[in-house]
């Protein structure tokens, strides 16, 4: 894992990307260009956002990136994403986009894109998105609008049902499902880089026969204090929490 947050660094050329990294973290620098990245064929999650990005480009040799998170970069046309195939999520807020054609190219089931974010940008025609979109399969959430930010096309009337009906594959939009019911987040954890592997653990429904450790949790309808045992769940926090502190040394070192 690499993570370099806010470091003043102007060009990924003159870092140490080794090939076995799964984790590169770059938010809030001064990177211009996506290179020097071909190498990295195990990567799983990169973040560049708040940097200087005009263009999505470089990114041919990222083979096994699950997490694309370009956020508040100044990109104005999404392309340059035709070889990420095991990409689930892509995060594209705040930028400039008023081009979206470059998902065209992410066409058909072998492409894993379930996840967009595009609120704070440009696009203004639901027609031409959903064009772009139709033939990603797998497509199950989108972003437009958040929380104040959203994009022109947002303020078209019937903008909502027009992109649910020419899209079917979707489940939710800007944060809604297909009935109008706000979705609760379920997988808010999935987005923790290099969480991935203790998923199954964190998420376990099976029982807590054998036990080693307690959590408390507070039953506000009887406002008592219960023992509940959960052993798998310490075990895969404590073994994330070392792994952090590994990279923060690392890197700190």
């Amino acid at each position: 894992e690499l993570s370099l947050i806010d470091c003043g660094i102007s060009s990924l050329k003159d870092l140490p990307l080794q090939s076995h990294l799964l984790t590169v973290n770059l938010h809030s620098n001064y990177i211009q260009r996506l290179e020097n990245l071909s190498r990295l064929s195990q990567l799983c999650h990169l973040d560049v956002s708040s940097n200087q990005i005009s263009r999505i480009e470089g990114l041919e040799g990222l083979r096994s990136l699950r997490t694309l998170n370009l956020s508040c970069n100044m990109i104005t046309v999404v392309e340059g994403l035709s070889h990420l195939k095991s990409l689930v999520k892509i995060n594209l807020s705040f930028n400039q986009i008023d081009d979206v054609s470059g998902f065209k190219l992410m066409s058909g089931p072998e492409f894993k894109l379930s996840q967009i974010e595009l609120q704070g940008n440009r696009i203004r025609s639901a027609v031409r998105l959903a064009h772009s979109l139709s033939q990603c399969c797998n497509l199950k959430s989108m972003t437009l609008f958040q929380d104040g930010s959203s994009n022109p096309v947002c303020h078209q009337t019937g903008y909502r049902s027009d992109l649910l009906t020419r899209l079917p594959q979707l489940n939710s939009l800007d944060g809604r499902d297909r009935n109008g019911q706000v979705i609760v987040q379920q997988d808010i954890m999935a987005d923790i880089p290099g969480l991935e592997g203790y998923m199954d653990y964190l998420l376990s429904t099976s029982s807590c026969s054998s036990v080693h450790v307690r959590v408390f949790c507070i039953s506000f309808q009887e406002n008592q204090i219960m023992n509940v045992i959960t052993p798998k769940i310490d075990e895969a926090m404590e073994s994330f929490k070392r792994r952090c502190q590994m990279s923060y040394d690392t890197n700190t070192s």
